[in-house]
């Protein structure tokens, strides 16, 4: 049995949430992914910070303390600041 990749994973996850997607386009994905890929290590980050700065200030703007938002989010206290501070500046 083949051992499992990214790729596999990928896909699994757009099977997931895009049911339909037809065999071809998920070949045609597949061959681009590892042709570019292909046995090259590659970082994947955990959580983008865009998200985090919603879910802080989502948090805080239904109440939630910033110190108890940012812990939840799971960041610390500077790196939440930091946050905070771009997802005002953008708006």
């Amino acid at each position: 049995m083949a051992k499992s990749d990214i790729v596999d994973a990928f896909l699994r996850c757009l099977l997931k949430h895009q049911p339909a997607s037809s065999p071809d386009l998920l070949r045609a994905i597949a061959k681009e992914l590892r042709s570019e890929w292909g046995g090259r290590e590659a970082y994947v980050l955990k959580k983008a910070g865009a998200d985090k700065a919603e879910l802080i200030g989502g948090a805080i703007a239904a109440g939630e303390s910033p110190t108890q938002a940012i812990k939840r989010a799971g960041v610390s206290r500077a790196t939440g600041h930091r946050l905070l501070k771009r997802r005002v500046s953008s708006w």
